[in-house]
């Protein structure tokens, strides 16, 4: 991993999402995002919910013992 992308991923896990500002802060970054890499965000979002579908669902031998 580059030393930019490690640095940027510790800045933002400071940001303090509890405070106006923090949200405010991270809206601003993700509003510059989607700027410079338009669909980024959709793209991202979309795969993080194909992981939470693939984890929901249920083994098929799970449902014949039930």
């Amino acid at each position: 991993m580059s030393d930019t992308l490690i640095s940027l991923r510790e800045a933002v896990a400071r940001i303090d999402v509890s405070s106006a500002d923090g949200r405010a802060g991270l809206g601003g970054l993700l509003r510059e995002l989607e700027h410079r890499a338009p669909d980024a965000l959709v793209q991202a979002a979309a795969r993080v919910q194909l992981r939470a579908v693939a984890c929901a669902r249920v083994a098929p031998d799970e449902v014949t013992r039930r």
